[in-house]
Parts: structure tokens; C-alpha cells; sequence
């Protein structure tokens, strides 16, 4: 029989999760890569490994990469598919919408990730909107924009590349 996390577990599993797409080694989308194929390649496995350090309970990763959705939620009768989830039998711990911002189009996915991560809080315990920012904006923003999804009762991660490195945010 699975067991579900206590509130203050799920809360401990969050911030780590956070902690580690926050600060992990992750390479930069490739110029030509789509948002689904990233978040296969490179985020979904991040995600996968740090889990499979916490032996013993039985996470599940769905999402891009996984082989399995994660379970969606709706508005207006359309599902809304997180692109990471986690999960413990029927507890639905944590979801996260990602989006890789390029030089164009900036706006649109930054409040298309910010609506639809919206959306699972219905669903979710825990949301996050991940940010892989290509042509990064100044570190003001970037803190301004956390504060504001922090209001909203979502995690940010935004990760910003120079060069050929992403650069880790440091959690406040």
C-alpha cells in the first residue's frame, strides 16, 4: 500500500526539487531544439536521477520524456498537460510548465507558462514554471518576476544562458 507524503514532506520535496533544477549542471537547448524534446533530454532526467536518491517511496516522474503523461488539469473542458510531474500513488505532489524563452516570442511563453502552471495548482501540491531563458534579461527582472510568481503561489526556476552554460539561480 503506497502512503502519502505529510504536508511538511511535500513541502521538503519541493524545495528540493527546486534546489536541484536551480543549481544542477544542465547544457543549453541546442538552437533548433523544441521545448518537448529539452525538457526529454535534459530536464526530465535531471529530475529523475535526484529522485532516485530517495529510496524507498516510490516516486513517479511523468511527463515529456517519461513515456507517460502527466495527468492533466482542465479549464473549460480542455486538459492542460504538465510538461514534469511527480507523484506518489494518488497524490499528486509537484507539476511544472517549462518553456524555453528565445529572442522572439518572449512574451507569449512567458505568460502561457505562467497561466498554464496556474491551472495545476488545481491539480498539484506543489508548481513550479521553469524558464530556460536564451537571451537572458537583467537580474533585476529575473528577481522581480520571482517575487511576482511567488504572490501567485507558484515556484520559479529561471535559468539564464551565457555563453555555453546555464547559470544556476541562487534560491532566496
Amino acid at each position: 500500500m503506497v502512503r502519502e507524503l505529510t504536508s511538511s514532506r511535500s513541502s521538503t520535496l519541493n524545495l528540493r526539487i527546486l534546489k536541484h533544477l536551480s543549481s544542477s549542471q544542465l547544457r543549453p537547448p541546442k538552437l533548433d531544439e523544441s521545448e518537448p524534446s529539452y525538457t526529454k533530454s535534459v530536464l526530465f532526467h535531471a529530475l529523475e536521477e535526484d529522485l532516485k536518491l530517495i529510496k524507498g517511496i516510490g516516486l513517479k516522474v511523468r511527463g515529456d520524456g517519461a513515456g507517460e503523461k502527466a495527468l492533466p488539469s482542465s479549464a473549460l473542458e480542455i486538459p492542460f498537460y504538465p510538461d514534469l510531474a511527480v507523484s506518489l500513488g494518488k497524490q499528486n505532489l509537484w507539476a511544472a510548465e517549462v518553456k524555453l524563452l528565445r529572442r522572439s516570442g518572449r512574451q507569449s511563453s512567458i505568460a502561457s507558462a505562467i497561466g498554464q502552471a496556474t491551472l495545476y495548482r488545481t491539480r498539484y501540491e506543489h508548481v513550479a514554471v521553469i524558464l530556460i531563458d536564451t537571451a537572458p534579461s537583467s537580474t533585476h527582472s529575473q528577481k522581480q518576476l520571482v517575487n511576482q510568481c511567488r504572490d501567485l503561489g507558484l515556484n520559479i526556476v529561471i535559468r539564464p544562458r551565457i555563453g555555453k552554460m546555464l547559470i544556476p539561480q541562487k534560491m532566496n
